[in-house]
């Protein structure tokens, strides 16, 4: 599963949407959840492009290619691992998103590898149709497609991966609040074997 994705992640790095279009909902208490049942949730970065609706399915391909109206779309969607919890009720969640070459969906994350914006961009939002999830960003890495941080048989994030976290972290900060952790993950434009991933703690 994570060889498909991978593939296919690195083929999207390289590639802009024919239409140039792509699906991005601002992130606010009066969207239309009924009118758009797929949505579970909207994730919001300040001075970003990243302010998208985030889709599941019950496998990590079926949206690697659609829409969150569930049409064709280069692009894709944002989405969470089959996996998780739609509820987000779980500990550790992961969401997936294609890096694009004109800069939309998750490629944003790059930015993060940069210190000083790392250091003066801290919050990001998860807004659900009942809860607002308010996150710190607490960390930005580059791992392996076959990382310990993809492993989620019991959807919780185990002490030495919090561990592992802080010491392969590029950028790190420090958060000793309890609470949900939620990794993004894109594809690294020079390697499909390696991800970028961005990594927001529930303050």
């Amino acid at each position: 599963m994570i060889c498909i994705y991978a593939i296919y992640d690195f083929w999207c790095c390289i590639k802009q949407s024919e239409s140039g279009e792509y699906a991005t909902i601002a992130a606010s208490a009066d969207f239309d959840w009924a009118a758009n049942s797929n949505v579970i949730a909207i994730i919001s970065i300040d001075d970003t492009t990243i302010h998208y609706p985030i889709v599941q399915w019950r496998d990590n391909k079926y949206y690697l290619a659609r829409n969150e109206r569930n049409e064709y779309s280069v692009a894709g969607s944002i989405f969470l691992d089959y996996r998780n919890s739609k509820d987000f009720d779980d500990n550790y969640n992961i969401i997936y998103g294609h890096r694009m070459s004109a800069g939309q969906m998750f490629s944003d994350i790059a930015k993060f590898e940069e210190g000083e914006f790392f250091d003066v961009h801290k919050k990001a939002t998860i807004l659900r149709a009942d809860e607002e999830i308010d996150t710190e960003i607490i960390a930005f890495l580059r791992v392996g497609v076959n990382s310990s941080l993809y492993r989620l048989e019991s959807r919780r994030l185990r002490p030495d991966n919090l561990q592992d976290i802080k010491s392969e972290a590029i950028q790190y900060r420090e958060n000793n609040e309890v609470g949900r952790i939620f990794a993004l993950s894109t594809c690294n434009k020079k390697s499909k074997s390696l991800r970028d991933v961005l990594v927001l703690k529930e303050t």
